[in-house]
């Protein structure tokens, strides 16, 4: 019994060897594909915060996948309808915070309305 322990033990440290060098290998990759979308950014002329809206408004929109729906209620995904640019509200529920601060700013929500 002791030797499969042992081999167990052995393979877990392993594991954990393996683990860290992953997460070494991942770290020094990602500031290659940073710099390379830094690169294709400036190359097209996009700006990082369009890029982030862009990246919010995919979020926004992408449906949830299957095995998330399979312990959930169906809910209909509403499309944002208002944006200062960085955050999304449907016009649904309660005001969002960026809305309230908008409006108190004097902006109204025609100014937030995303423009389709």
């Amino acid at each position: 019994m002791s030797r499969i322990m042992t081999t167990y033990t052995k393979l877990l440290a392993k594991r954990e060897a393996i683990n860290m060098q992953l997460e070494e290998a991942r770290k020094e990759e990602l500031v290659i594909v940073w710099g390379e979308l830094d690169n294709i950014l400036s190359e097209y002329e996009v700006s990082k915060k369009e890029f982030l809206e862009y990246v919010s408004l995919r979020k926004a929109l992408k449906k949830p996948s299957g095995r998330f729906l399979k312990n959930t209620p169906m809910v209909k995904k509403i499309p944002p309808k208002y944006t200062d640019g960085i955050n999304f509200w449907s016009g649904r529920g309660l005001k969002a915070n960026f809305i309230k601060e908008a409006i108190a700013n004097g902006k109204t929500l025609d100014d937030l309305l995303i423009k389709s």
